[in-house]
């Protein structure tokens, strides 16, 4: 199978070894779903980061900007996994994203993909940390699953400059570790989260940018986002919306 077919589906993506993520397996209901006789991981990465333009007047981290994410990598890995079978018949091919037993970033990493920075977000050489991820694991030896071509940028986090660390309001940032329990992000996105109160301190009302506004490796990074990821955009957060990230955390019905 040529692998710029693949492309066309998934904007960069490289193949690992199974048994060389599994000790890192995470604890998921979803690893149920995982094929018996699994050999490979392929991991995916996804843009989004929009023209500044689709910023104006936003509330809301410029992930949840764009429409929902799950659905989005989701529905590219299946088509992906369509083409896949058909290549490879008799195989199994299963997608995962975010709610997955694969660590996404740090099969990404042992893909070849990026780097992993001080504020623990994956960092890719073109797209810097604006990325999503996703994976898809098969019952092909990863030696004959199709690979991206191309040689890899090498890239890594300045790890002794320290901006995100110093430029974190919540100082949740330390030795390479993010404080979940002081992250501006993940309490924002917490079911019983005051966001007006933690607005206060991130300029949103959902998520949080500021470790990856100051980071250098997203400096002067291309906005090449993914096309579903432009039709639909808004930076204004509203409890009514149902194809936004965090819809579920109002009863609204998200595909995972």
């Amino acid at each position: 199978m040529n692998s710029d077919v693949l492309r066309q589906i998934l904007p960069d993506f490289e193949v690992c070894d199974f048994a060389d993520i599994e000790p890192h397996l995470l604890p998921c209901k979803q690893a149920a779903r995982l094929p018996e006789g699994a050999r490979s991981v392929l991991v995916a990465v996804f843009p989004y980061l929009l023209p500044e333009k689709y910023y104006i007047g936003r509330n809301v981290a410029r992930f949840a900007v764009v429409p929902d994410y799950h659905k989005v990598v989701i529905a590219r890995l299946e088509k992906a996994c369509a083409l896949l079978r058909l290549a490879y018949p008799g195989h199994a091919f299963v997608s995962f994203a975010d709610n997955s037993p694969v660590p996404e970033k740090t099969t990404a990493v042992l893909c070849g993909l990026g780097t992993i920075g001080r504020n623990a977000l994956f960092i890719h050489p073109r797209w810097g940390s604006w990325v999503f991820l996703g994976a898809v694991v098969s019952t092909v030896d990863s030696t004959q699953l199709v690979h991206s071509q191309g040689a890899r940028e090498e890239i890594q986090c300045v790890m002794h400059c320290k901006r995100c660390m110093q430029a974190c309001p919540a100082n949740a940032i330390a030795g390479g570790k993010v404080d979940k329990g002081k992250c501006l992000s993940f309490r924002s996105q917490s079911r019983d989260a005051d966001r007006e109160a933690l607005a206060r301190q991130s300029g949103v009302l959902w998520g949080c940018d500021i470790c990856q506004e100051v980071c250098p490796t997203n400096a002067g990074v291309p906005a090449e986002p993914l096309p579903e990821f432009v039709a639909g955009a808004s930076p204004v957060f509203s409890h009514a919306a149902e194809e936004r990230v965090w819809a579920w955390r109002f009863g609204k019905k998200v595909d995972n």
